[in-house]
């Protein structure tokens, strides 16, 4: 049954650096429209991130998401999106720590707990 799960597996995410042991995991690159793509370009403005494929990427992920934000101090004290705490698993948090400040831009947000 394992290698079954396996074989119709698209992606695997993998990290050596604390994710397991810490619940720690960033977003670096992810894919569409057939290319790879590096989540700090759209942070700094070197990707368009308006274009049509990236604004459903983006709210398909502000959507579908079980992670969200849990504490409304830090919003109020502006703690950078990364350095705020979450629940849910490892790699929505990461998710919604890049795409929250994009989402924003666009007048949304992910809603805290």
């Amino acid at each position: 049954e394992a290698v079954e799960t396996l074989g119709s597996t698209n992606v695997i995410a993998s990290d050596k650096t604390g994710t397991l042991t810490q619940n720690i995991m960033t977003l670096q690159h992810f894919w569409f429209d057939g290319k790879q793509r590096n989540a700090a370009d759209f942070m700094e403005g070197k990707e368009d991130r308006d274009g049509k494929t990236f604004s459903v990427v983006k709210h398909c992920l502000g959507l579908c998401t079980t992670a969200s934000f849990t504490d409304k101090q830090e919003e109020k004290d502006n703690i950078p999106f990364q350095a705020r705490r979450f629940s849910g698993d490892a790699s929505e948090g990461a998710m919604i720590k890049f795409m929250e400040p994009l989402l924003r831009k666009d007048g949304m947000r992910i809603e805290e707990e």
